[in-house]
């Protein structure tokens, strides 16, 4: 499993307008959007949610502890990312665990 060490913030790469422009392009194709803020590569970000499912399918369910320590990433990269899982319907939230979506 690849270790999700940084996630990275979309303002701190976009102060210029040409790098802002060629990161439109390459989101949904070599980056993923995380949500208003935060991007990560796409190939990392489909390994562990690939992972993720195969972990829910096994064990039914996960915290956001355990799934920081299955990642080594920290608490808040670790909120982040499963938040975007939440929004596209891949986990749902259900108090402080997360199952997936369609269970």
């Amino acid at each position: 499993m690849p270790e999700v060490l940084t996630i990275l913030n979309i303002k701190d790469i976009c102060e210029n307008k040409y790098y802002e422009e060629v990161l439109e392009y390459m989101i949904g194709k070599d980056i993923e959007k995380l949500d208003d803020t935060y991007i990560m590569d796409k190939e990392i970000y489909e390994e562990i949610k690939i992972n993720l499912i195969k972990y829910l399918e096994e064990f039914g369910e996960i915290t956001l502890g355990q799934y920081r320590d299955m990642l080594n990433s920290s608490r808040k990269n670790c909120m982040i990312i499963l938040e975007n899982f939440d929004r596209n319907k891949i986990t749902k939230r259900d108090d402080n665990k997360r199952t997936l979506y369609n269970k």
